[in-house]
């Protein structure tokens, strides 16, 4: 292109000077006569003033042009100017009321307002500060304005939805999600929305079809999309139990432990669902099934359930069946012990309980040596002992919310204390040990250290009241009684005096943010 321009100007340049050597070659005379005037010149002078007149007049026009549009040119300047300073006094806006600067916002919607009172992005702006000072009818109302406008419409169902989930009107967020799917149904926001306002309206299936665009879009990964819609086959189980459709039930439970085996509430639902159904064995291979899967208390109590009467004896032989593929799990060690005892088979709750890689003994753990110390020694100063460790010992593994850190006592497919759904993990709460003695602190940690140095191995740990009586005899003038190491199979209480568990002072265990458990009976939705 550039080369191409400059041929150009060449070739013009060689036409003037090709004309110009005509003229002067070929001068020529030109005689005008006019009101009386004759005026004679070369054709070269006549042909130059005849250019120097168009450009003058060209040069005039442009002026009286210039003069006569000039109000208009002055209006756009200022209009420009004035749309300049209103998306400044926008976005100034916006970032203040993102910052929470309740004063800022205010002054600069105030200056929006006049400069660019017609722009969305100023009504949008009008309706944040409005839902940061707390008037959410003004919000509403502006949002809903927003709806007049097709550019502003999908904006203004957001703001909608946002206030109605607000207000805890989930049919009204439902209706505004399913107005903006209407209108763009591929909208990430669209559809989270939909599921999240489908599923707490109870519109189960509605929030299945949009977990199912979320994962057609890529929005969402298989395996998430799996767990979601392995929730809401269990809320539609449960739904269907209770209404009597055993055969829907049990459709939906299936579902339910096809898509998310790892979920311990949906194997003992399937278990629960045979069981109503009379299929007491096909209950039975469900909970061993979801046990290899997932080791949970809630599959054992589900599985005893099954022989609500039996020996203890019985009950301790079907458990070992039970848990014969994850022996070694926690949930399984601490339901074998509590089965042996119940059967007294002291020495095997000893095998169950014994510690596992220098972990301290839970708080179950701890109470199931109290009892076994009563019933197989008679001992109530080392069950007492074990009571006071139980009190400081870490916390049993429980449902805790992943986003309010509160503790329930049973799963639900939304928490009952955040609202957020599958937010509960089986995990052990965060505890605080406040105030323990240094007696009971050596209590609980010398064992372990013991186990993990070598220096105390299984044969040498034996539990209190047979520990070695000469080096008791020896030391028992010089110095008090020093605080005994754990035995590995867990049968050790620690041996505390009478002092030293008046002055000790228990763990008190804390669920984050909240301060309690949340009974079952605190419903399973918000």
């Amino acid at each position: 292109m550039l080369y191409i321009r400059a041929l150009l100007y060449l070739l013009l340049v060689a036409v003037l000077v090709a004309v110009g050597v005509f003229l002067t070659e070929n001068p020529g005379t030109m005689q005008l006569t006019w009101l009386g005037y004759e005026i004679e010149s070369s054709v070269g002078i006549f042909l130059l003033a005849v250019a120097l007149l168009v450009v003058i007049f060209a040069l005039g026009y442009a002026l009286l042009r210039l003069i006569w549009r000039f109000p208009w040119i002055m209006g756009g300047k200022m209009k420009a100017s004035r749309s300049r300073r209103g998306h400044e006094a926008v976005s100034r806006g916006i970032l203040a009321a993102a910052a929470g600067d309740i004063e800022a916002a205010e002054e600069w919607t105030r200056r929006a307002k006049r400069l660019a009172s017609d722009e969305p992005l100023t009504r949008l702006l009008t309706a944040q500060t409005a839902q940061l000072k707390g008037d959410h009818e003004a919000a509403t109302a502006m949002f809903a304005g927003m709806l007049e406008q097709e550019d502003t419409r999908l904006l203004g169902l957001r703001g909608l939805v946002t206030q109605a989930v607000r207000e805890d009107n989930d049919e009204r967020a439902l209706e505004y999600a399913r107005e903006a799917y209407a209108m763009r149904p591929q909208t990430p926001w669209v559809l989270e929305q939909l599921f999240e306002s489908s599923e707490k309206a109870h519109a189960l299936d509605e929030a299945e079809d949009a977990v199912l665009m979320q994962l057609r879009h890529d929005q969402i990964e298989r395996p998430a999309a799996n767990r979601k819609r392995a929730v809401l086959a269990y809320e539609r189980a449960e739904e269907a139990l209770e209404a009597g459709d055993l055969d829907k039930a049990l459709k939906e439970a299936k579902t339910c432990y096809r898509l998310a085996p790892e979920l311990a509430p949906g194997a003992a639902l399937l278990a629960k669902v045979h069981l109503a159904r009379g299929a007491h064995r096909r209950a039975a291979r469900a909970l061993e099934k979801g046990w290899k899967w997932a080791p949970h208390p809630d599959l054992v109590a589900a599985y005893k359930s099954l022989v609500p009467v039996e020996p203890p004896m019985d009950w301790l032989r079907r458990l070992r069946k039970l848990t014969a593929e994850r022996a070694g799990h926690e949930a399984a060690r601490l339901a074998l012990a509590a089965a042996a005892l119940e059967a007294e088979i002291w020495a095997e709750v000893r095998q169950y309980l014994r510690i596992h890689g220098g972990e301290p003994l839970s708080r179950s753990a701890c109470l199931l040596m109290a009892e076994l110390e009563r019933r197989e020694n008679s001992d109530e100063q080392a069950a007492d002992a074990w009571m006071l460790r139980a009190e400081a010992a870490p916390p049993d593994p429980a449902w805790v919310c992943k986003v309010s850190g509160v503790v329930v006592e049973r799963w639900y497919p939304r928490c009952p204390a955040s609202g957020v759904f599958d937010s509960l993990e089986w995990r052990r709460p965060p505890y605080i040990g406040s105030g323990t003695t240094a007696a009971a602190l050596v209590s609980m940690t010398a064992p372990t250290k013991a186990l993990e140095s070598g220096e105390v191995t299984d044969a040498q740990v034996v539990p209190p009241g047979e520990a070695n009586t000469e080096a008791a005899n020896k030391d028992a003038a010089d110095k008090p009684a020093p605080a005994p190491a754990n035995d590995s199979d867990g049968a050790a209480a620690p041996e505390a005096k009478d002092e030293t568990k008046d002055k000790a002072t228990a763990g008190v265990p804390v669920a984050a943010q909240a301060g309690g458990v949340v009974p079952a009976g605190g419903g399973a939705r918000t």
